[in-house]
């Protein structure tokens, strides 16, 4: 499952992006300020105790919370997102996958529905869900799921690797050889794609196309 989205790369480049942008409309103050912020939830904390319309602040202590297991503070902070951004996909994203982890399943679809409502493009979305079906023996429904990521991306190799499961489980081992093949084609070094289409190639009978993937793998291994 694709994680929880921040509006930038990495944290230590958010910290410096928002410490520049505070110091525009603060003061030099503000400056001083930033070099003693270490970590999320006080960066993002003081920001949304001076300024409750944030909602990159919201979201990102959001993500904080997620990412230290603390499923209820996530849930609470992306909801103060929604409600400051009612359109922004990002947020309700998050909140499927929080709603995921916490086993709310109907939510969590939910949640990444809205977020496809809002933009039917979003990739990611539509693999989080595919991988909520998926979690559920919703094979079918994963099917489509994927289908519409790579239709938004084409180059979505975790989308192809995770429908190669879907038929996988469905036991559908042509297609999932398929889709296994194009992980490998947009990632030589998708091990993962390697092992299972070792796996399939032995299901449909193919001992050397098995073997020879096998092989591979093993020679890409660390």
């Amino acid at each position: 499952m694709d994680r929880g989205i921040f509006r930038t790369n990495s944290g230590k480049a958010l910290i410096a992006i928002f410490c520049a942008g505070y110091i525009g409309f603060l003061s030099h103050a503000a400056f001083n300020r930033c070099k003693v912020w270490r970590d999320s939830f006080s960066l993002f904390g003081d920001v949304v105790a001076k300024y409750q319309d944030s909602f990159d602040a919201y979201n990102n202590l959001g993500n904080a919370y997620r990412q230290i297991g603390n499923h209820t503070g996530a849930i609470e902070y992306y909801q103060k997102a929604i409600k400051v951004e009612p359109g922004e996909k990002i947020a309700y994203n998050n909140l499927g996958v929080v709603y995921k982890k916490v086993d709310n399943f109907d939510k969590a679809i939910s949640a990444f529905q809205t977020a496809i409502e809002l933009d039917p493009g979003f990739a990611m979305a539509h693999n989080n869900l595919g991988n909520l079906y998926a979690e559920l023996r919703r094979h079918d429904e994963a099917i489509r799921a994927y289908q519409k990521a790579i239709d938004a991306r084409p180059d979505y190799e975790k989308a192809y690797y995770n429908l190669g499961i879907a038929y996988h489980n469905k036991g559908n081992f042509q297609e999932a050889a398929n889709y296994y093949r194009k992980t490998i084609k947009l990632n030589p070094f998708y091990l993962a794609a390697y092992e299972r289409l070792s796996q399939v190639y032995a299901r449909l009978g193919l001992s050397g196309e098995a073997e020879e993937t096998a092989a591979k793998l093993k020679k890409l291994s660390p």
